[in-house]
């Protein structure tokens, strides 16, 4: 039952969301995220929920912070370098998306957003030409007992 504050899956629903805006097409697997069909990976993203913690409680109301990954595929090409660079601004891209105070403040039902850890890393040890572009972030959501 959903009493007017934010839940859990919200989080999600806020990725989705945002990425949705910016051109992206959900991959939608549950946790694998190494079978994205190679033939359009600069369009597709995964998004994952991690852990999540109970903070502050009282009353009427629990704090809760839920950690979520969100990984953006780019296709190999030949020149490495630059396909690095261009990652490092798709990831600013969405960084300043999620972070937007108009994205993350009351329009989500989230509390919050807040920014952890981005890496990019090569699709895999045999493909070093394309990256994935993985994003933490983690999300205040408010539980209301009401």
């Amino acid at each position: 039952m959903r009493c007017g504050a934010a839940m859990i899956s919200d989080v999600l629903k806020y990725a989705r969301t945002r990425l949705a805006a910016l051109g992206y097409v959900e991959h939608q697997d549950g946790f694998n995220y190494e079978n994205v069909p190679r033939t359009n990976l600069d369009s597709r993203f995964h998004v994952v929920l991690g852990q999540v913690n109970g903070t502050k409680v009282n009353q009427d109301n629990q704090e809760i912070e839920a950690n979520f990954m969100v990984r953006v595929f780019k296709s190999p090409g030949r020149n490495t370098p630059a396909i690095v660079d261009s990652s490092v601004v798709v990831a600013d891209t969405i960084i300043m998306d999620f972070l937007k105070a108009s994205n993350r403040l009351g329009q989500s039902g989230l509390k919050n957003i807040g920014f952890n850890t981005m890496t990019i890393e090569p699709l895999n040890d045999s493909n070093d030409n394309g990256v994935i572009i993985s994003i933490s972030f983690t999300a205040l959501v408010v539980f209301s007992t009401r």
